[in-house]
C-alpha cells in the first residue's frame, strides 16, 4: 500500500530534523505524521529515537512498545526496549525484552549485553555471567561487555577472571577509563588474596590454587553445541520467570497479609477475646506465607539442579 503523500512528507522532514538534532521540531512533525497514519512501524521506531535523544525515556518506551505490536519480529526494537528499561531501573522488564530479542535473533550480542546488565542489577550474578559471555562470544570486540563481565567477576570475588576481561577490554580500547579503574581494583583484590593467611599459619597463593583448579576443571568439560546452548537459554528463561513469580508472591504475602496481621495480633495483646480471634486469623495467613517461601526455595533449587545438569552434560565421556 502506497504511503499517504502528506504522511511521507512529514515523516521525511521529521527524519531530517532529527538528523540535524532539532529534536523538538522532529517530535512535532512525528506527532503530525502519527495522526495521519498511526500504524506505520518505521515511523514509530524513528519517533522513539527522537524521544530518546530528547531525553524523554518514558515516551520513547511507549513508542518502542507500539512498534512491537505493529511488527513483533523486530529484534532490534526489543533490544532498545531492554536498554531503556535498564536505564529506568525496571530490570525485570529489561530481562523479558532482551529474552524476546534473543529468541528472534540468536546472534544478538547487544541483546545478551543488555540482559547481562539487567541480571547484574537484579543481583543474579550466576545469570549475568553467561549473558555477558554470549555477548563477547558473538562479538569479541564488544568492549563494554568485557568490562562489565570484569565487574561481575569482581562482585563475585574472582580477581583472576576479572583481570582477564578488563585486559581484553583494554586490548580493544587502551584508553577505556572504566576498564583501567576495574583492572586496578581487580589487581588489588588479587594481591589481597596472595597475602591471605591460612589457619595453619602459612601464606596461601589463592590465585595459583584457583588457576590450577580451573586448569583441571577445564580439561573435564566440552563446549556445548548450539542446540544445547539454545535449550539452556530457554530453560533459564523459564526458571527465571518462575523465580520472579515466586518472589513476587512471597513479597505480596509478606507486605499485604502477614505484616498487617502481625500488627493486629500485637494490638490485640491484653484483650483476651480479640487476641484469640486474631490468633485464629493469623494461623492460615502464616501457613500461606510459609507455602510462598517454600515455593520460592523450590524455584531456586530448580535453577541449581539445572546448573548441575548442564555441568554434567559438559563433562567429557570417561572423565
Amino acid at each position: 500500500m502506497e504511503a499517504n503523500p502528506e504522511f511521507q512528507r512529514l515523516f521525511d522532514e521529521a527524519k531530517l530534523q532529527l538528523k540535524q538534532r532539532h529534536f523538538d521540531q522532529a517530535i512535532e512533525l512525528f506527532e503530525q505524521a502519527e495522526r495521519i497514519d498511526p500504524d506505520d512501524a518505521d515511523m514509530h521506531e524513528a519517533f522513539a529515537t527522537a524521544y530518546v535523544l530528547a531525553g524523554n525515556i518514558d515516551a520513547a518506551i511507549e513508542q518502542f512498545k507500539r512498534v512491537t505490536l505493529l511488527d513483533p519480529r523486530r529484534s532490534k526494537t526489543f533490544v532498545n526496549l531492554g536498554a531503556l528499561y535498564n536505564r529506568q531501573g525496571e530490570f525485570q522488564k529489561a530481562v523479558e525484552a532482551c529474552r524476546r530479542a534473543i529468541q528472534l535473533d540468536k546472534r544478538c550480542a547487544d541483546g545478551y549485553y543488555n540482559l547481562g546488565i539487567a541480571h547484574r542489577k537484579l543481583h543474579q550474578l550466576a545469570l549475568a555471567v553467561p549473558a555477558y559471555r554470549e555477548a563477547v562470544r558473538i562479538n569479541p570486540q564488544l568492549t563494554v561487555a568485557h568490562q562489565n563481565l570484569g565487574n561481575v567477576f569482581l562482585d563475585m570475588g574472582n580477581a583472576r577472571e576479572a583481570i582477564a576481561h578488563f585486559k581484553q577490554a583494554l586490548a580493544i580500547d587502551p584508553e577505556f577509563a572504566k576498564a583501567k579503574v576495574g583492572l586496578e581494583k581487580a589487581q588489588q583484590l588479587k594481591e589481597q588474596g596472595k597475602t591471605a593467611f591460612s589457619p595453619f599459619g602459612r601464606l596461601v597463593d589463592t590465585e595459583a590454587v584457583a588457576a590450577r583448579q580451573d586448569t583441571l576443571e577445564a580439561s573435564k568439560f566440552r563446549e556445548l553445541t548450539e542446540e544445547e546452548r539454545e535449550e539452556d537459554h530457554h530453560i533459564l528463561a523459564v526458571l527465571n520467570r518462575s523465580i520472579a513469580r515466586a518472589a513476587r508472591d512471597l513479597r505480596d504475602q509478606l507486605k499485604n497479609k502477614l505484616v498487617p496481621e502481625i500488627m493486629e495480633l500485637d494490638r490485640s495483646v491484653g484483650t483476651e477475646v480479640n487476641f484469640q480471634a486474631t490468633q485464629m486469623k493469623f494461623k492460615p495467613i502464616a501457613t500461606y506465607f510459609q507455602n510462598a517461601s517454600r515455593n520460592l526455595q523450590a524455584a531456586v533449587q530448580e535453577l541449581r539442579d539445572h546448573q548441575k545438569r548442564m555441568l554434567a552434560k559438559q563433562q567429557k565421556a570417561g572423565s
